[in-house]
């Protein structure tokens, strides 16, 4: 006797169907908070990349964009807040309740990363209280350019030139910026700045006979300036705060 099984099939035809569109969904939503925690991370550290501050801890080192500067002016600095509260906006609306653990250990390690912005920004306020910070996104800014090793081409040599070049900015960005400088921290960037005009032309001397002969002359020029317009500057600074 045979039996029709076309009706089976149409319902396993069905089930097999329902099955394939259940697992689509939950594997494109899944996709999806994937996709917006990515993204966030990588708009983040691209954005870290030009805010983050230089600091003498080597820990949080990041690898800049070609011929990055730090910018701490004050309109900057409102640029910063802005976009960080973009960031904790962004990862405060994710819901990663039913996502795998791993998936939650990157949630919260994006949500340390923007919160360790928010501590520099609004807690530590290095940028509001201590004179030290402004010395380590001029001088330090410098000198970081200076720590890899040979050669020095044209790129590097103009990155080095404008970074000196900068420094008197810099230090007008600190008059503005240190409503709330701590005695303490002003007098150690006092020591920290006991000569600094010759200890700055000496490491001058011994680079520019690694750099053609124009980015040495550039060198010079935005030395001489550097430490003209800057020496009254920040000391006047650092005096009133200590």
């Amino acid at each position: 006797m045979l039996v029709d099984n076309s009706h089976r099939g149409g319902i396993v035809g069905h089930f097999l169907k329902r099955n394939v569109v259940l697992l689509v969904f939950v594997l494109s939503t899944s996709l999806l908070h994937a996709d917006d925690l990515d993204d966030l991370a990588r708009d983040f550290w691209a954005w870290r990349a030009m805010e983050q501050p230089i600091s003498t801890d080597d820990i949080p080192r990041l690898e800049r964009p070609p011929g990055w500067g730090p910018d701490w002016s004050p309109r900057t600095v409102v640029s910063y807040r802005r976009r960080l509260d973009e960031f904790e906006a962004r990862r405060g609306k994710m819901n990663l309740s039913s996502a795998p653990i791993p998936r939650l250990v990157d949630y919260r390690l994006i949500g340390s990363a923007i919160a360790r912005v928010r501590w520099e920004l609004d807690l530590n306020r290095g940028w509001q209280r201590n004179p030290n910070f402004y010395l380590d996104q001029s001088l330090g800014a410098y000198f970081n350019l200076l720590l890899p090793p040979p050669p020095f081409d044209s790129a590097r040599t103009r990155h080095i030139v404008n970074t000196m070049a900068s420094i008197p900015g810099t230090i007008e960005d600190a008059k503005e910026n240190l409503t709330q400088a701590v005695g303490p921290f002003a007098r150690l960037a006092l020591d920290q700045l006991q000569d600094i005009g010759p200890r700055l032309l000496k490491s001058v001397q011994e680079l520019k006979p690694l750099l053609d002969s124009e980015g040495a002359r550039d060198l010079d020029a935005a030395t001489e300036k550097a430490i003209n317009d800057s020496k009254a500057r920040s000391v006047a600074t650092l005096m009133s705060s200590s």
